[in-house]
């Protein structure tokens, strides 16, 4: 009889707060209503405290597809942006993915992704990727940008960009600015918003999404990604112990991927040991960790840019290149797009398109090159 009572809430947040502390479900439209609500919250203290409470809370209990597309739909709300509305970004004879990631990692690493794309996007694919600040590690995306000299750009130009280098870099924070500025800085562990959050703040829509998460529930991911209309998309994450996971993939340990294409269902999970499978040396995860200050960070990227350094932060380079590679269909395994990466990165192509991109975008290029002097001063002292 209860379940046909009708319920009176005065409060959404904590309608939704009681809700969770007795073990029962939200639903879309109550958890919308709860965030909308919470996101209203005049005292800062008070707002932050149920903004962890609900996220936090939800992610504990495992949320649901259509809770963290409440969730997500009120967050978008807060500027006025709908990605289901962005528009279609293509290029002609080329295939167009969005490379982003959850963040919030397990076992910190150096900045992947990103010097990954520039090594992807030297055989004919175009990437967009959306870039943050740091809050659980030394550099985000963004902050490696800045680090890098690289100049933050208007949407079209980054597009007009993209076009031209196949890569374009866009911010998070100037596409949300208003949600940021009540969410951002505030999370330290993957929460309900992680499973989507950032691959969907682009400001147009690709034909791929390659999605890092730092979270083994890959099918939760992906079916917020189709509730959203993204048209393909691939998840992956990595783990070296089966607690500790990484939204990469990383040359030791297991990484996963699942993955559906427009139009198919969901496929099966994947698990490989990249290691194993590529024939890697067994790597200590410690030669991939992130250093201990940005510019040491930036440093050990750019040296895995161009061959140098470590081998497993170079192969953990390659490997994001692959995904990529393998996504836009370059490739037919994730070993030949390794290869290729490997290809790429020996011919020094990559530092090369870095710099180009600086250029083309107003940065800096004078901070790369300080940068490089560094690098070849160590090597000499060596």
């Amino acid at each position: 009889m209860f379940e046909h009572e009708a319920t009176v809430v005065e409060s959404y947040s904590q309608e939704a707060l009681y809700r969770l502390n007795v073990g029962f479900t939200l639903g879309q439209d109550l958890v919308h209503q709860a965030l909308r609500e919470v996101l209203r919250m005049s005292e800062p203290h008070k707002r932050d405290v149920y903004l962890a409470i609900l996220l936090n809370g939800l992610m504990a209990r495992g949320a649901s597809e259509e809770e963290i597309t409440g969730l997500l739909t009120a967050a978008f709300e807060v500027d006025g942006f709908e990605p289901t509305a962005c528009p279609r970004f293509q290029v002609e004879g080329k295939k167009t993915v969005v490379v982003a990631g959850s963040g919030k990692k397990g076992f910190k690493t150096f900045n992947i992704s990103t010097f990954a794309c520039f090594v992807a996007a030297c055989d004919d694919v175009v990437i967009l990727k959306p870039c943050a600040r740091s809050t659980s590690s030394k550099t985000g995306s963004a902050d490696l940008a800045d680090l890098l000299g690289i100049q933050p750009l208007a949407e079209d130009r980054i597009c007009e960009t993209a076009k031209r280098l196949n890569i374009g870099l866009f911010s998070i924070e100037q596409l949300i600015p208003r949600f940021d500025g009540l969410y951002g800085g505030r999370f330290f562990a993957p929460h309900a918003l992680s499973f989507a959050l950032a691959g969907l703040t682009v400001p147009v829509r690709a034909d791929k999404l390659l999605y890092g998460l730092a979270h083994p529930n890959l099918p939760l991911a992906l079916k917020v990604f189709r509730a959203f209309q993204v048209p393909s998309a691939l998840v992956v994450t990595s783990t070296y112990d089966g607690i500790h996971y990484v939204d990469e993939t990383l040359p030791f340990g297991v990484s996963y991927f699942q993955g559906y294409r427009e139009g198919a269902t969901i496929g099966r999970l994947v698990n490989v040991e990249t290691h194993r499978e590529l024939g890697l040396p067994s790597y200590d995860r410690r030669a991939i960790a992130q250093e201990s200050d940005p510019k040491a960070n930036v440093l050990k990227g750019l040296r895995a840019l161009m061959g140098l350094g470590d081998l497993a932060a170079c192969d953990t380079l390659c490997l994001g290149a692959a995904n990529i590679l393998y996504l836009a269909g370059r490739t037919a395994t994730l070993r030949d797009g390794y290869e290729r990466a490997c290809e790429i990165v020996r011919a020094g192509e990559p530092l090369d398109r870095l710099f180009e991109y600086i250029r083309n975008t107003g940065g800096d290029t004078a901070v790369l090159s300080t940068l490089l002097r560094e690098l070849s001063d160590a090597r000499s002292c060596a």
